[in-house]
């Protein structure tokens, strides 16, 4: 039979040595990095200084096969600042708001273009939603951009049709504007 002393005094010094035990490092890295933004916006508006056909795709403005009259599309930077659509859309006549978004990262990355009225008085808000939405609901765009890598540029070229309604009541709205938001990631 075991002498109770001899456990009494043995269990703490196992629990000390189950304490102290545990996993020996041999070896250590430290990495230090930042995240960059992988995306790069360009712009464009099929159906400028015209109507856009609502059958051109933002594709056709790099095979220069867009065939809705008006300027010619190029691809553009938005410096953030207010665009005019000067004189303004006819009720009926619409506009395709392109995104080309470049992908510098080698991973697929999810992408989410918004469309949404700013004005921000209740009746100018309300007219513009009439005007321009659908069931007030703005136009919205999801998808992926690729990979960036060997063989692969990494683009995706989308946009949202803001079209107006022909249907909106007198008087038409005045002085709408409309934000594209092109975002990582998707809600």
């Amino acid at each position: 039979m075991i002498n109770k002393k001899y456990i009494m005094f043995g269990l703490p010094i196992l629990a000390l040595m189950l304490v102290s035990a545990g996993v020996y490092y041999v070896s250590t890295l430290t990495v230090q990095s930042k995240v960059l933004e992988p995306f790069s916006i360009q712009y464009a508006l099929i159906g400028d200084g015209g109507n856009y056909n609502g059958i051109d795709t933002c594709e056709c403005i790099d095979t220069d096969t867009c065939e809705s009259t008006g300027i010619t599309p190029f691809w553009f930077e938005s410096d953030g600042s207010l665009m005019t659509d000067e004189p303004g859309l006819f009720a009926g006549e619409g506009r395709m708001i392109c995104a080309k978004i470049t992908n510098e990262a080698e991973a697929i990355i999810p992408y989410q273009i918004k469309s949404e009225i700013l004005n921000t008085e209740e009746e100018g808000r309300v007219a513009c939603l009439e005007a321009f939405s659908v069931g007030g609901i703005m136009p919205t765009e999801t998808g992926d951009v690729p990979a960036n890598g060997v063989g692969v540029d990494g683009v995706a070229v989308d946009g949202v049709a803001i079209v107006t309604n022909y249907e909106v009541a007198l008087p038409l709205a005045n002085d709408c504007q409309i934000r594209l938001s092109v975002g990582r990631g998707t809600e």
